[in-house]
């Protein structure tokens, strides 16, 4: 150590120059170095939403939550899970062992799926991403006349498919357009009367 410095000492002016070379090294370095504001990151984590019109929460749980939750706690890696019964609504909600690709959890749940019979009118999905699906720019527009109704048909009809066409961009959704909606208040003792429930209305709207 004592001769190291000692040599660095005598040749003060070649030690200066290294490390002005390393310097300039670095920095050409560090500004090649790939750089991205929101990193690639999967969770092993992902969530079954099934829905089954006119089910009331009890039948949600029995008929679909259930079956769901059973069907995957048999599946190799899996950490956790929980299910959420909902009028319509189950949300079964899973955890796989950290690693896991976000493709091979969809994968081993959509298998999961595959070998339940659940009611005909009811309709799985599996839902599950990574931070590469967390949206990078969002913007608002509202309409100086107060027609948003309007300018949300322009928004999905013109705007969404010009940004989606620019190199680069993966998706492009819009949110929060306001829809016409109809709200419909069923009298228990008319449907009995009449022989009809809940469910046969709402299918017969479909």
């Amino acid at each position: 150590m004592h001769r190291l410095a000692k040599l660095s000492l005598a040749n003060r002016s070649v030690v200066a120059l290294i490390t002005i070379i390393i310097a300039i090294f670095g920095l050409i370095s560090v500004g090649g170095l790939k750089q991205e504001l929101i990193p690639s990151f999967e969770t092993p984590q992902a969530a079954i939403v099934t829905t089954y019109p006119g089910a009331s929460p009890e039948v949600i749980d029995k008929q679909v939550s259930q079956p769901i939750e059973a069907a995957v706690r048999a599946l190799d890696g899996l950490v956790t899970s929980s299910s959420t019964s909902q009028s319509n609504v189950s949300i079964v909600r899973v955890e796989f062992d950290y690693g896991t690709s976000t493709s091979k959890v969809k994968e081993n749940l959509n298998a999961a799926l595959a070998s339940l019979t659940l009611p005909s009118e009811a309709t799985a999905k599996v839902l599950s991403g990574s931070f590469d699906s967390v949206p990078v720019i969002a913007l608002g527009v509202s309409a100086n006349s107060g027609n948003n109704e309007a300018i949300g048909k322009v928004l999905e009809d013109t705007a969404a498919p010009l940004l989606a066409s620019v190199p680069g961009v993966r998706d492009v959704s819009v949110s929060g357009v306001v829809e016409k909606r109809i709200n419909l208040t069923l009298k228990q003792s008319v449907l009995t009367a009449n022989g009809l429930t809940s469910q046969s209305i709402t299918s017969a709207l479909q």
